[in-house]
């Protein structure tokens, strides 16, 4: 559990802030550190379908979520789609929903390299 994170920081923005504070580091440091970490195991979680943290956790891509995911992304990705076909919604929306779509196809190109 995190100790007096705000729910309104993201655990990123409070353990940079956090590390800054307790050992007097610069937060742009701590944050190329802690992204570099991230992404580090992103990739790996990517690669393979586990990770294991020393001395926090052991990570699993769990492929039957991941296929539900997929079924309901499709499905959000059909709905996006007939809203942009419809003529008739604003340009306004028309952008939202061009937004929402290209999020949607790169979620699913995503999990496509993992089915």
């Amino acid at each position: 559990m995190l100790v007096n994170k705000p729910k309104s920081m993201s655990v990123r923005e409070w353990l940079i802030k956090t590390l800054s504070k307790r050992d007097n580091i610069p937060q742009t440091v701590i944050a190329s550190v802690v992204t570099h970490q991230y992404d580090e195991a992103s990739t790996a979680l990517n690669n393979n379908n586990s990770i294991e943290i020393s001395g926090f956790g052991k990570f699993y891509f769990n492929e039957g979520r991941a296929t539900k995911e997929m079924a309901r992304l499709l499905l959000k990705k059909e709905n996006a789609e007939q809203t942009l076909a419809d003529e008739k919604i604003s340009d306004k929306k028309r952008h939202a929903y061009t937004k929402r779509l290209a999020t949607i196809d790169k979620n699913i190109e995503l999990l496509k390299t993992k089915l």
